[in-house]
């Protein structure tokens, strides 16, 4: 695979990733496993950013009402309990740094109520960074560790991977059970949303 196809591919993956339900932890050390520590989470950061970005775009054009189609009632219900806290750039980008409220949650839920898309987005962009360091510098320390030390790398990940895995079930778990403790009343779909 050329050096191309295979950034290509990676920061493709790491787009899906903030997209779609899925932990980005794993991807992001690869990214830095691949691209080292500096370049790594540079490449990470602006592929979440890109896929959180598109997130936000596809729930504010498609929707509540196409979402609702699409997504458990569940999520719907996680959506608005945590959507409607993120008015303030405050109270988002804390939110992003709190890793029990799922990444990929907040960019849907942002982008169905009125949050704008520059808060969104400069919250978000700040809020990335510390992670995209975090498991790019896993990933390019478990390679280098591979090199000297197969056995012990491969434990290593192997606890990480699992640890993620019980981490992200715990998560989900406490996110619906605050969504179901704090019923909030969803915006007017007829309202207008702020695309500023």
């Amino acid at each position: 695979m050329s050096p191309a196809l295979r950034a290509v591919l990676l920061w493709l993956g790491m787009v899906g990733v903030a997209l779609l339900p899925l932990p980005a932890e794993t991807m992001a050390a690869a990214i830095g496993a691949t691209y080292g520590p500096w370049k790594g989470p540079l490449m990470a950061w602006s592929a979440a950013l890109t896929g959180a970005s598109i997130s936000y775009w596809l729930a504010r054009r498609l929707g509540r009402n196409a979402l609702e189609r699409f997504l458990p009632k569940s999520w719907m219900e996680s959506l608005d309990a945590f959507s409607h806290k993120a008015r303030g750039p405050g109270p988002l980008t804390l939110m992003r740094l709190i890793p029990v409220i799922p990444f990929t949650a907040i960019n849907w839920g942002c982008g169905l109520t009125h949050v704008p898309f520059r808060r969104f987005f400069a919250t978000t962009a700040v809020g990335l960074l510390p992670g995209a360091f975090v498991f790019c510098w896993t990933g390019a320390g478990l390679l280098a560790l591979a090199k000297e030390n197969p056995a012990a790398a491969i434990a290593i990940t192997a606890g990480l991977g699992a640890a993620a895995l019980i981490f992200k079930a715990v998560r989900t778990r406490r996110f619906k059970t605050h969504a179901a403790e704090n019923p909030v009343i969803p915006d007017d779909p007829e309202d207008p949303p702020a695309l500023d």
